[in-house]
């Protein structure tokens, strides 16, 4: 244990808050608040450590505040954080996603305050496996000084945690072909309603284990993941895509090499069934489009961001080089024309 007792502060009193309070008290006295009521039995205090349940108030004037809440609560948890600050407090998040809670808290908290955005690769399931040591945790420095970094680094170290130091931007690219994606195929086994059987193979009980840890969490963390993560909406297109070319590949093995009827009729059916998912694409563009503008006239920003729209237009091209497609001013016409939709509507 360190020499200085720190005192801890845990906002967000859910699965992980839970295990985090009860971790950091060995380190010093912890303070919890959470919006919602909490039965002080279902958080295990080891003996002799302190853990108490605060108005949040009282929770902010700890010298280090752990954000464990869901990703879309980052922002309203901030905005009320924000004016009951002391300068010297220590803000970390612990999302699963970094850019996100990165430019919120960098926004709205004190110009001066220390920040740190941290992901524990790990959980009360992990945890209970497999113990602490050893497990994973992505530390990315924001606004902080290497003084004020070391406080956090050494209860980590101190806990025997694999400490990786990286960016928020680089730990969402990679985290968008790992959690995100193993998070993705554990829901769609869920939904296959796969089960033990009699007659199956090591192959098929691995997948059984992914489902059965992937589904202790909650549907809210996953949403999360796949909506806050910038990378994970290519990751579920390129799956996507993967899978179509599966497909692609089992129908051209088991047809005949020579053209018939049975052919002509099956490549029309496909047509019909891209263009249907391509009609689906584009309804589901326009939705999130109107959000967006919904949200722009809400803080009353310019409907149109020509920095934005530079940056989207130099992303078409990347994209679609990537995809071999060579019809590149054609297609960048059609999403533009998408682009100018939603601000008409918009108008309205």
């Amino acid at each position: 244990m360190p020499s200085t007792e720190i005192k801890f502060g845990v906002i967000g009193c859910g699965r992980f808050g839970k295990l985090w309070a009860q971790t950091l008290s060995a380190f010093g006295s912890v303070a919890v608040f959470d919006k919602n009521p909490i039965d002080p039995a279902s958080l295990v205090v080891p003996a002799g450590q302190t853990i108490q349940f605060l108005p949040l108030e009282q929770v902010a004037t700890a010298s280090m505040i752990f954000l464990c809440v869901p990703i879309s609560e980052i922002d309203p948890v901030c905005r009320e954080l924000a004016p009951l600050l002391s300068p010297g407090t220590i803000v970390v998040d612990t999302c699963s996603v970094k850019v996100y809670p990165a430019k919120v808290m960098q926004a709205i908290l004190p110009k001066n305050q220390p920040l740190i955005a941290t992901h524990p690769l790990f959980g009360p399931d992990s945890v209970a496996r497999l113990g602490t040591p050893g497990r994973k945790i992505v530390v990315c420095p924001l606004r902080v000084s290497t003084v004020e970094q070391d406080q956090l680094l050494s209860i980590l170290k101190e806990l025997q945690l694999h400490i990786i130091e990286t960016t928020a931007d680089n730990h969402d690219r990679q985290m968008a072909r790992s959690q995100s994606l193993v998070h993705l195929l554990g829901r769609v086994f869920a939904d296959l309603d796969l089960n033990n059987q009699e007659i199956s193979t090591p192959d098929y009980e691995s997948l059984l284990r992914i489902n059965s840890f992937v589904n202790n969490d909650t549907w809210q963390l996953f949403f999360d993941m796949q909506c806050y993560n910038p990378y994970t909406p290519l990751m579920r297109l390129t799956l996507r895509q993967s899978l179509d070319n599966l497909e692609e590949k089992i129908r051209v093995e088991s047809e005949t090499k020579a053209p018939d009827d049975g052919t002509f009729f099956l490549w029309r059916s496909m047509i019909e069934q891209l263009d249907h998912e391509i009609i689906q694409l584009i309804a589901h563009r326009l939705n999130v489009g109107k959000r967006v503008q919904e949200y722009k006239k809400m803080r009353d920003l310019p409907v149109t961001d020509p920095e934005r729209e530079k940056e989207l237009d130099k992303n078409y091209e990347i994209w679609m080089r990537e995809l071999g497609i060579s019809a590149v001013e054609p297609v960048k016409n059609v999403l533009k024309l998408l682009m100018k939709e939603v601000k008409s509507q918009n108008q309205k």
